[in-house]
């Protein structure tokens, strides 16, 4: 049954940040499962502040780094579904499974932030004490 608005389930407001991880990680997917969602949510998570990502201290500067995400550089049709309900979800074309990933998804990068609010305490204290 399609998603229209008068059974639309509840959004959480999200950031434009939000919104783009979130169709990033649809985009990516292509058609996949829980199991794929969490790994490349866990691949952007995982580069910010980070290693060879470590001047990217964001999840959207993650993302629009060029040729780091197919789903952004070149937005596929479940990239662009995606968005387009992300940035009006009283639209009633909702993919269906976006709504399992946003659940999913949630639960996971609110774990992540915690970790990442402090990997950007460590990164701040470091800069603050290299100065001196």
């Amino acid at each position: 049954m399609p998603v229209t608005a008068s059974n639309l389930p509840l959004i959480p407001n999200l950031t434009e940040e939000e919104k783009l991880f979130f169709a990033t990680v649809y985009g990516e997917a292509i058609g996949q499962g829980a199991d794929a969602w969490m790994a490349i949510a866990s691949v952007i998570m995982n580069r910010v502040g980070q290693y060879e990502w470590k001047k990217l201290m964001t999840v959207t500067q993650v993302i629009e780094l060029p040729y780091a995400f197919d789903a952004y550089d070149t937005p596929n049709s479940m990239y662009v579904s995606a968005k387009a309900f992300l940035d009006n979800p009283n639209q009633s074309n909702c993919p269906l499974d976006l709504l399992e990933l946003i659940q999913i998804v949630s639960i996971m990068q609110n774990s992540l932030m915690r970790i990442l609010d402090v990997r950007a305490a460590r990164v701040e204290f470091f800069e603050i004490h290299k100065e001196l």
